[in-house]
Formats: C-alpha cells, structure tokens, sequence
C-alpha cells in the first residue's frame, strides 16, 4: 500500500540521519583523539568495525585511517 511505502522511505531516511551523525562523530574523533579504529566505530555506534569501514569508505571516499593521516597532517602544518 502507499502508507507501507511512505513508512519505507521515512525509515531510510532515518537510517541516512543516524549514519551522517555517526561518521560525523567519527570524524570527529579521527581528528581529536588516539583511539583505534575499532574503538571509534564502537563509539560512534557503527555494529561492526567492517560495516563502519564499508559507510565510512562510500560516504567520504577514502579509508578511516587515511582520513585520520590527512587531518593530522594537516594540523601540523
């Protein structure tokens, strides 16, 4: 029915709000602290370190760690 698909899409949109928020906290973290990688897609409330990895990769374009190499280069300068 069109009410089931309504529901469909205000969940996906639901679950694109929460992964923006998430890598945002992970950015954040990527760039302010020394935890593992692991340790941030914990915190930043990702259900395993591969789907972090997999969100993480699609929506910035390039892995945590090289995300965490760049932002720290570029405060050192």
């Amino acid at each position: 029915t069109l009410e089931f698909v309504g529901s469909a899409d205000v969940y996906k949109r639901q679950i694109q709000y929460l992964t923006a928020i998430r890598l945002k906290t992970s950015k954040d973290l990527l760039e302010s602290s020394d935890y593992t990688i692991s340790e941030i897609a914990q915190l930043s409330g990702f259900s395993s370190s591969s789907y972090f990895a997999q969100c993480f990769r699609k929506h910035c374009g390039m892995t945590a760690l090289a995300y965490r190499n760049l932002t720290k280069n570029k405060n050192r300068t």
